[in-house]
């Protein structure tokens, strides 16, 4: 049976214009290669060590940037290298939806868009590019699928081979390397030290005499606006003793102008303060040193108190990303903070930290200097330790599940039948992890209701209030009583928040510590077998501590009293600190102590005057 006249037409010029996109994004790919320089070593150290990537990578599919990815056909479907059958399948897939949503965005649009610009001409020009388009997409995301699925096959047997031999998937080359623990400790403080040589040189360096705002602070000084942080150092401290009250005796002005200049040498020799002050002058300076001196890392670490748990969480993300905001909004500054180099360098720093200390921490096991029983002993201890602290039982629960989960996925993976364990383990994983992200913005939902709740309420409250120049007056005892309604739900998408951190930055330290290539393949068991045991004695002390202390189930924005004042103090000393007073850590647990039990005291004394009653 032959098919109609018009249907071969537009089959053939549909085969002609998928052979004309295909050799086109060769010869692009190839003109590409060709002038594309080698390689830059200086560059790779720039952005970390190659053979680390495969930790730090983001990219589509779980993979990482790959050469082989061009302009071209490469730009629409995924044609890397996988790592393995079940990467080529969900690259297959992607390439599969990605050409048929293409197809049907072609049929649609290129008629409309013809029409648009060229009448019914263009309609017509476009219905036919959008009909060739519409059956060339998805035949061409068939056929990358189909390609993506057979290299997935191919690369499977070296992927299982490599993995039995302790190697890891770099992500970057896409190619199988050792890992060393111990030499990405060192290139990390490498990296760090050329990050600060990098920030002195910025502050060191001038650049072009630029407008600024304000040109009184180098006025004072007697400098030039492009002038360099050694020139500014330079002229202060020849001004400073020419105008020095000692040596000015008979000007009665002396001491305000050296007043003046000093304030004029702080705002230029700090960066951040002179760049402020740059653009708006300065009462941005002022503004600015005020923010300055607000501390997140001392709210979070009152409010959470990480101390006991600090060597397996690090510092907390919430804590950096408080503190990127804040600068964010000090700097003006178009770099979102998700994205800056600097905190990728600190969360790595923090799983490498993490990953050391586990080492250290199941040494003894792996060495069999202690049994197990004892270890088992030891790792009970120090849960029970850790429960009597501030989120104590909360804490050991998360840690403790992240550390059998890693453990459990990579004995799986090595001791049962074609790693059927290791697979029910990633599945649990990955229920887990769709299970907090759906906790986290249920949290964030209730955080936003309840905010916007509670600032009706001092909105209402206030409604009748004006300030000086008119505008609405807001009291702060009124934001204080109704801003409390809101403070448990805050909490909750906070704790969500760190909840979601713990479980990855566990992940990805329990990834280094197994694939350290220092060790060897027992020692690399006998490490998860540990991790496996300390994780199951946090869980259950702080599942056991949990059943015990209902009331301060943190699940469903419920908090003790304790947290409620835990949170009121750890703002309340940072800001304190802010205005430059002497606080201590100490000072701020025993006011949560003291109002804690001023709190309970309040429905002890209620119920035993019920009682009497």
């Amino acid at each position: 049976m032959r098919l109609p006249y018009r249907m071969r037409r537009v089959a053939v010029c549909a085969f002609l214009f998928f052979c004309l996109f295909a050799q086109h994004a060769k010869n692009v790919q190839a003109a590409t290669s060709q002038s594309r320089a080698p390689p830059d070593s200086s560059k790779e150290n720039e952005n970390g060590s190659a053979r680390f990537r495969f930790f730090n990578e983001k990219s589509e599919n779980g993979g990482g940037t790959s050469h082989q990815t061009s302009i071209g056909m490469h730009d629409l479907f995924t044609t890397r290298r996988p790592k393995d059958l079940t990467e080529g399948v969900f690259s297959a897939l992607s390439n599969v939806v990605k050409g048929a949503a293409g197809g049907v965005v072609a049929f649609v649009a290129f008629p409309i868009v013809g029409a648009t610009k060229g009448g019914v001409g263009g309609f017509v020009a476009g219905a036919i590019g959008g009909a060739i388009s519409g059956f060339a997409l998805p035949t061409a995301g068939v056929v990358t699928a189909a390609q993506q699925v057979i290299r997935g096959i191919e690369a499977t047997p070296e992927a299982v081979r490599n993995a039995r031999a302790g190697m890891v998937w770099d992500e970057g080359t896409r190619k199988w390397e050792q890992y060393f623990l111990e030499e990405e400790l060192r290139d990390l403080a490498h990296e760090a030290a050329n990050q600060r040589t990098e920030s002195s040189k910025k502050g060191a360096s001038g650049g072009a005499n630029r407008n600024v705002k304000d040109r009184l602070y180098y006025d004072l000084l007697k400098v030039r606006t492009d002038a360099t942080s050694s020139e500014i150092k330079r002229a202060y401290y020849k001004e400073a003793r020419r105008i020095h009250p000692d040596k000015n005796p008979d000007d009665p002005d002396a001491d305000e102008k050296f007043r003046q200049l000093s304030t004029a040498y702080q705002v230029l020799s700090d960066a951040k303060k002179r760049a402020a002050y740059d653009r708006r002058g300065a009462s941005a300076s002022d503004e600015m040193e005020a923010a300055s001196k607000i501390d997140p890392y001392l709210f979070f670490s009152i409010m959470f108190g990480t101390e006991l748990v600090e060597p397996y969480v690090g510092e907390l993300r919430i804590a950096s990303l408080a503190d990127q905001l804040l600068q964010f909004s000090q700097e003006e500054s178009k770099d979102l903070p998700f994205f800056k180099k600097g905190s990728d360098l600190a969360q790595r720093k923090r799983e490498v930290d993490i990953a050391v200390h586990l080492r250290d921490r199941v040494e003894m096991y792996v060495d069999e200097a202690i049994t197990a029983p004892a270890f088992a002993d030891s790792c009970r201890s120090e849960a029970e330790k850790i429960a009597k602290g501030a989120f104590g039982e909360t804490y050991l629960m998360s840690i403790g599940s992240a550390m059998e989960l890693e453990a459990s996925q990579f004995l799986g993976y090595r001791k049962s039948v074609l790693g059927w364990r290791g697979n029910l383990s990633f599945i649990k994983k990955k229920m887990r992890s769709i299970q907090q992200a759906g906790s986290t913005a249920r949290a964030l939902l209730g955080a936003a209701k309840s905010s916007f709740d509670a600032m009706k309420l001092v909105s209402d409250e206030d409604s009748g209030k004006k300030a000086e120049d008119g505008s609405q007056k807001v009291d702060i005892e009124d934001l204080k009583k109704y801003g409390g309604h809101a403070l448990p739900s805050i909490l909750d998408f906070a704790w969500r928040m760190n909840e979601r951190d713990i479980s990855y930055t566990i992940r990805e330290a329990c990834r280094r510590l197994f694939s350290d290539a220092s060790a060897s393949s027992n020692e690399r068991i006998r490490r998860a077998d540990a991790v496996l045991t300390l994780g199951h004695e946090f869980f259950s002390i702080g599942k056991l501590v949990a059943r015990g202390n209902r009331t301060s189930s943190r699940g469903n924005g419920t908090f003790a009293a304790e947290d409620i004042a835990r949170a009121q103090v750890a703002f309340e000393t940072t800001v304190l600190k802010a205005q430059g007073q002497d606080v201590q850590r100490g000072d701020a647990e025993g006011e949560i102590k003291k109002r804690t039990s001023i709190k309970d005291e309040v429905p002890k004394k209620r119920a035993k005057k019920r009682a009497t009653a």
